[in-house]
């Protein structure tokens, strides 16, 4: 009788470490982390990567669009400013 209860608590223990591990399906993100660190899965571990690095990329091609359309309507107003003036100056 003692023998079989020792083996029983010596199965329900475990490591924090195993526990996290263990953690619900609906959740890859906690599954592949331990302690802020990347678990073993490689496969899981790209893919958070890979969509980490998509939305940065895409979060700075959008701003640097947006940068770089102001640029181009500051540029084609100062243009066309140019040439107004111009105008006028020829007209006198």
């Amino acid at each position: 009788m003692a023998q079989g209860q020792l083996k029983q608590k010596a199965t329900n223990i475990k490591k924090p470490a195993e526990k996290s591990l263990t953690a619900k399906k609906g959740n890859p993100v906690k599954k592949s982390k331990i302690g802020g660190v990347f678990a073993k899965n490689k496969n899981l571990q790209k893919k958070l990567w890979a969509t980490a690095t998509n939305n940065t990329e895409m979060m700075l091609a959008s701003k640097a669009k947006a940068c770089g359309k102001l640029t181009i309507l500051k540029s084609l107003a100062l243009e066309k400013k140019a040439k107004e003036e111009k105008k006028k100056k020829l007209r006198k």
